[in-house]
């Protein structure tokens, strides 16, 4: 692929045990591609592989075996040439040192990487497009947890980097900073062409600012492909159902039979009850069976609508093992069913 940034074949991780414990692998033949312009999120458990991953990107854990290539340098024998156009923001509290001010920070990072005197500058008008660029000489144990994370990303672009590393960007911060740092790396992506690899445990965050994404688990592949194409396997299959009426709990027994209840609420008033149901289906057609079904027991439909699809609904039917990816659907599985 022409505009691949970030290309991994077959790489596989496998860390030593010590005084002669069984090796932990890590990472199993992971075969991985991330474009310039788009951002690819790296999903799964704690241990499924993603740190890992992330790490031997930013070329602080070398593969076992297999090849990774940036911008089409190969870690193994144009290593300078790879880690050159790659900057990562692994952990903010210990990217940035605290006393010191981003503006400090930029300028001493930027010069050990070896940047351009301009470097300095380019930062801290990433700072201010972050909305950050007061806060540019005050110390960083000073600052919120969002503004420090903001002056990670400035820093790190400050460098000019081709592929830009985060694991967990938002973890711990609150919604407000989520939300504007979520901004910060679309903004990354769609105008500056950088490609953002991320790793995190928020379907939320995956959702909405990840074109594509790499399900992992027991450090191998389980699924990859774009969120549409992952999201529209499931756009057909979750219901909500509003009815009138008083609903026996043999009715939700009868629906459990059809598909999957997800929820069930209900109210009653001095003239007649209220209900509504969430439920989930193998396929599109079940539907008329479940409305079929609540109709016999005697209940009026009020309303039928379509749940919109749900990363989080589709990640957690992958981990389980619930679903399996073919090609028709658009997304390439590796593997079978996660341990």
């Amino acid at each position: 692929m022409d505009d691949a940034a970030v290309v991994m074949k077959s790489v596989t991780r496998i860390y030593r045990g010590k005084r002669g414990a069984p090796g932990r692998v890590a990472v199993m033949g992971l075969d991985l591609e991330a474009r310039a312009g788009r951002v690819l999120g790296l999903l799964g458990p704690n241990g499924a592989g993603k740190s890992t991953t992330i790490a031997m990107l930013a070329g602080l854990v070398a593969p076992s075996s297999g090849d990774i290539r940036i911008c089409g340098y190969s870690m193994r024998t144009d290593r300078a040439q790879a880690i050159a156009r790659v900057a990562t923001a692994l952990d903010r509290a210990r990217a940035l040192y605290p006393r010191l001010t981003p503006a400090q920070n930029i300028a001493y990072f930027t010069a050990v990487r070896g940047c351009a005197p301009d470097a300095l500058g380019r930062g801290l008008r990433w700072l201010e497009r972050f909305g950050a660029g007061r806060f540019a000489n005050a110390r960083v144990n000073t600052l919120s947890l969002g503004t420090q994370q903001k002056a990670v990303l400035a820093c790190a672009l400050a460098m000019r980097p081709r592929v830009l590393l985060l694991d967990e960007p938002t973890l711990g911060l609150d919604l407000p900073s989520s939300l504007e740092l979520r901004a910060a790396i679309s903004l990354l992506a769609e105008e500056e062409g950088v490609c953002v690899v991320l790793s995190t445990h928020q379907m939320d965050v995956a959702q909405s600012v990840c074109h594509d994404v790499c399900v992992m688990a027991g450090g191998q592949v389980i699924a990859q492909g774009s969120v549409s194409r992952l999201l529209t396997m499931f756009a057909a299959r979750a219901y909500s159902i509003s009815v009138r009426g008083v609903v026996d709990p043999n009715v939700v027994r009868m629906l459990a039979q059809i598909g999957t209840v997800r929820a069930c609420s209900q109210c009653s008033t001095m003239s007649s009850g209220h209900a509504s149901f969430e439920l989930e289906f193998a396929s599109e057609k079940a539907i008329y069976g479940a409305i079929e079904c609540l109709r016999a027991s005697g209940l009026e439909i009020e309303s039928v609508t379509r749940l919109e699809p749900c990363l989080e609904r589709a990640y957690a039917k992958l981990i389980s093992g619930g679903v399996r990816c073919d090609q028709s659907s658009g997304i390439r599985a590796e593997g079978g069913t996660p341990a």
